[in-house]
């Protein structure tokens, strides 16, 4: 069976704070690069789901608007 698409919690798993946490960063790279889709959620609702994903740009990882889902969606 092949993953198609992960899930992943964003505080405390993919950052904590305003801090990636180590190995996520290149982990999460060579995923997308391999065609995973990668999903973000988060039960935290004090920013958009395109907040979100903006901060996770900034903090160097693939994430377009649509891959994030928070618990205002």
């Amino acid at each position: 069976m092949k993953i198609r698409a992960l899930l992943l919690d964003l505080d405390g798993v993919v950052y904590l704070g305003p801090r990636l946490i180590p190995g996520v960063k290149d982990a999460l790279r060579v995923l997308h690069a391999r065609g995973i889709r990668l999903l973000y959620v988060t039960n935290n609702s004090t920013l958009t789901r395109n907040g979100f994903a903006r901060k996770l740009r900034t903090l160097g990882l693939p994430a377009p608007d649509d891959s994030v889902m928070n618990a205002a969606l």
